[in-house]
C-alpha cells in the first residue's frame, strides 16, 4: 500500500472481511451492521472509533514518494523517473503522465500531486527553483490566483522568483517586477497591494525548500496527511446548525413559544405562515427559490421532503454524480445556513437582501475558498476544490490545445501550438457579447432562465432573424449596438444615443431573463458608476400587475374584479381613470374589433362603454 495504489476489488473485500469482524458475522449468520462504514472509519474526535478508510490511508502512504521526489535530487531512483517522464520547472515533480495505456507505478502515484502540492508551501533561498507567479510561495495561494490583474499585464509569466530580485550593494535587494506596459490609474492601488504583498519575503542565500503546511514543524507525516483527508469540506459551525435543525432546536418563533416567550408566530421571510424549522429552511418562499436554483444547477428533480431529518437522510442517499458530489453533500447544509443568516439579518439587523443578493451568497458558499478553474491537456475545463476534487467539469469540444487565455476584449480563447484560436468564447455566445465582438448569420443570444439561475432560458435572440437584409450585428467600443446590412449601410437597434465617447465606460449587451436586450455600462474609476442603457421596458398598463415577477414574458393579470353581466342594470357602478401612454409598443397579436377613421376621443371612449374592453390602441386613424 506504500507503493502501489491499491485495486478497487482488494480495497473492497479488505473491508468486508474488517466489518464482518467487528459485527461478529460468521458463514452460516450474518449480524445487523450499527452504524455505516464510513462513521466507524471516522477519527474518535469526530464520533468514529478511528479504523483506517484503506483508500484514503493507501493515497497518504503514496504521497511520502511526492515529498520524496523534490527532497531526494540526487537519488538514483529519482534521476531514473525523471529519465522516462521528466520535470516540471524547479523540478518540485514531474510532467503530468498523459499516455492513456498502461499502469506504470510512477504514473498513479504522480495523479495524487495536485491535491498534495495544496498542502505545501515553498520557502525561498536563492528563488531559482520556484516560479514566480506558478507556485505557492508567499501567502496560501498562487500569485496569478491572487492578483489576476498583475498576471495578465506581466511581461513574462514563466520566469522564476530570482529574475524579479534586484541585488543592491552591501548584500541587500528589492523586488523589480516588470510589466508590459504602463499602469493605468484605476490599477494603483492593485499594484500597491501587489507590491506590499511580496515584501514580506526576500530572496536569501541557499536553495529553495517544501515545507508541509499541516505540520508544525514542516515535515511531512503520513498520519496528518490522511487526517486532511478525511474532513468534511463544510464548516463546523454549519454542520453544528444542521444538527441542531435536524431536532428541531434552533431558536425559531414555534421553539421559543414552546419555551414560554409570548409572541407572534409569523415568519419574518415570507411574512404568511407561521415560522418553524421545517418551513423556514424548506417550505418558505424565499427558501424555496434557492432550493429551486440549486436543483436547476445540477439538473435534478426533486421532491422537498416534509422534515429537515427526512431531507438530509434522502440527501445522503441520492446524488448527482462522483464528480459533483463534494459540492452535493455541502448543498443543503449551506443553503440551511444561508437562509438562516438572512432570517437573523432580518429580525436583530433590520436589513434585508434582495433576492439577487441572496442566490449570489448562496452560490458563493457552494464553492469552498481556495478552488480552482483549470484547463486541462485534453481541452477541458475544470472547477475543482482546494482538495483536488471535482466540482464541476465541462467538456470544450476542443482538442491540440497548448494553452487558454483572456484577451483584452474580454474574449477567451483555447489555443495550439502555433497560437492559432481552437475555441473562442465570442463565437459562442450565452447571454451576453462584448464591444468587438459580432454576431453572424446563425448566432444567437439565450437568455438565463431567471433572475440568479443562470440554466438556458426560454427567450432568444436570432441574428439570423434580425433582419431580412441584415449581414451581421455588431457591437462596438462606443456601445453602439447595430445591424450591418448587405448593402453596407446599418440600422441602429438602440433608439437614443448608447456610445460613449470618452471612453470612460466598460459596456456589455445583455439579453435578460425577462426577453429585454439591455446595454450596461460601469464606470472605469467608479466602483459604484455602473448604468444601463435599454429596450422600452416591458410594463403593465395601470391597474394591472405581471403574473409572475420573475417571468415577465408570462404576462400581467388585471387588479380588479370586472362583473359584465349581461343587462347590467343591478350592478355596482365601476369608475375608471382614463391613462394615455405615448410612444407605446402594444404587442397583441390579434385585435377584439379594428375601428378606422378614429379620432382620439371616440376612440377611448368606445374602449369605455364596452365592458370587456381593456385598451384602445390608436395608431395612425385607426383604432
Amino acid at each position: 500500500m506504500s507503493l502501489f495504489v491499491i485495486p478497487r476489488k482488494v480495497r473492497l473485500r479488505l473491508e468486508k472481511i474488517q466489518r464482518e469482524f467487528l459485527w461478529g458475522d460468521m458463514e452460516e449468520r450474518r449480524k445487523i451492521h450499527l452504524v455505516r462504514w464510513a462513521v466507524i472509519c471516522k477519527d474518535k474526535r469526530h464520533g468514529g472509533l478511528g479504523l483506517r478508510y484503506l483508500k484514503d490511508f493507501n493515497h497518504a502512504l503514496l504521497g511520502k514518494w511526492l515529498w520524496r521526489f523534490p527532497i531526494e535530487r540526487e537519488s538514483f531512483w529519482r534521476r531514473v523517473i525523471v529519465g522516462k517522464f521528466g520535470e516540471v520547472q524547479g523540478g518540485w515533480t514531474t510532467r503530468e503522465v498523459r499516455e492513456s495505456y498502461g499502469t506504470g507505478l510512477w504514473k498513479d502515484i504522480r495523479k495524487g500531486w495536485e491535491e498534495f502540492f495544496l498542502k505545501t508551501r515553498i520557502r525561498i533561498g536563492n528563488g531559482r527553483q520556484t516560479r514566480f507567479w506558478w507556485d505557492i510561495w508567499v501567502g496560501d495561494s498562487k500569485l496569478k490566483d491572487l492578483f489576476p490583474l498583475m498576471f495578465r499585464i506581466a511581461a513574462n509569466n514563466s520566469v522564476v522568483v530570482a529574475d524579479f530580485w534586484g541585488r543592491q550593494e552591501g548584500g541587500g535587494g528589492g523586488w523589480e517586477v516588470h510589466f508590459r506596459r504602463p499602469f493605468q490609474d484605476w490599477e494603483l492601488e492593485e499594484v500597491s497591494r501587489f507590491l506590499g504583498y511580496i515584501s514580506t519575503v526576500k530572496v536569501q542565500e541557499g536553495e529553495d525548500f517544501l515545507v508541509w503546511k499541516i505540520e508544525r514543524k514542516g515535515t511531512f507525516k503520513v498520519k496528518s496527511y490522511y487526517r486532511s483527508l478525511k474532513e468534511d469540506n463544510s464548516p463546523l459551525r454549519t454542520r453544528f446548525f444542521a444538527w441542531e435543525a435536524v431536532w428541531g432546536k434552533i431558536s425559531t418563533v414555534d421553539m421559543l413559544m414552546r419555551r414560554g416567550w409570548s409572541m407572534v408566530n409569523r415568519c419574518n421571510l415570507c411574512k404568511e405562515n407561521k415560522e418553524t424549522a421545517n418551513h423556514i429552511l424548506i417550505h418558505c418562499g424565499k427558501t424555496r427559490d434557492l432550493w429551486n436554483l440549486l436543483f436547476s444547477s445540477f439538473g435534478v428533480v426533486w421532491v422537498l421532503s416534509e422534515s429537515v431529518r427526512n431531507l438530509l437522510l434522502e440527501w445522503k442517499m441520492k446524488g448527482p454524480g462522483k464528480k459533483r458530489s463534494v459540492v452535493w453533500k455541502m448543498a443543503s447544509i449551506c443553503l440551511f445556513w444561508c437562509i438562516w443568516g438572512e432570517l437573523n439579518r432580518r429580525i436583530f439587523q433590520e436589513e434585508e437582501m434582495s433576492d439577487m443578493s441572496l442566490r449570489k451568497l448562496f452560490l458563493r458558499h457552494l464553492v469552498p475558498k481556495g478552488s480552482k478553474v483549470e484547463l486541462k491537456a485534453d481541452g477541458q475545463f475544470t472547477l475543482e476544490d482546494p482538495l483536488g476534487q471535482f466540482i464541476w467539469q465541462a467538456q470544450s469540444g476542443a482538442h491540440g490545445v497548448a494553452y487558454a487565455a483572456m484577451l483584452e476584449s474580454g474574449n477567451s480563447v483555447l489555443a495550439s501550438e502555433d497560437s492559432s484560436y481552437v475555441w473562442e468564447s465570442f463565437k459562442s455566445p450565452a447571454d451576453t457579447i462584448l464591444p468587438t465582438q459580432v454576431l453572424e448569420i446563425g448566432g444567437m443570444l439565450s437568455s438565463r432562465q431567471a433572475e440568479g439561475n443562470y440554466s438556458k432560458g426560454s427567450n432568444t435572440h436570432d441574428a439570423g432573424n434580425s433582419s431580412n437584409s441584415g449581414e451581421r450585428v455588431i457591437f462596438d467600443e462606443l456601445g453602439r449596438l447595430y445591424v450591418v446590412l448587405k448593402n453596407g449601410g446599418s440600422v441602429n437597434l438602440k433608439s437614443g444615443s448608447a456610445e460613449d465617447s470618452s471612453g470612460d465606460y466598460y459596456h456589455r449587451a445583455t439579453l435578460d431573463f425577462d426577453g429585454v436586450f439591455r446595454i450596461y455600462g460601469h464606470h472605469k474609476l467608479q466602483s459604484n458608476g455602473s448604468r444601463a442603457q435599454s429596450w422600452p421596458t416591458c410594463e403593465c398598463l395601470p391597474g394591472f400587475s405581471l403574473v409572475d415577477t420573475y417571468k415577465k414574458v408570462n404576462g400581467c393579470k388585471q387588479n380588479i374584479t370586472q362583473k359584465c353581466e349581461p343587462g347590467g342594470g343591478s350592478n355596482p357602478e365601476d369608475l375608471f381613470e382614463k391613462h394615455e401612454l405615448s410612444n407605446t409598443f402594444w404587442a397583441a397579436t390579434a385585435n377584439f374589433e379594428k375601428m378606422e377613421s378614429y379620432g382620439e376621443d371616440l376612440c377611448w371612449k368606445s374602449c369605455l362603454y364596452d365592458c370587456n374592453c381593456v385598451v384602445a390602441v390608436l395608431k395612425e386613424g385607426t383604432c
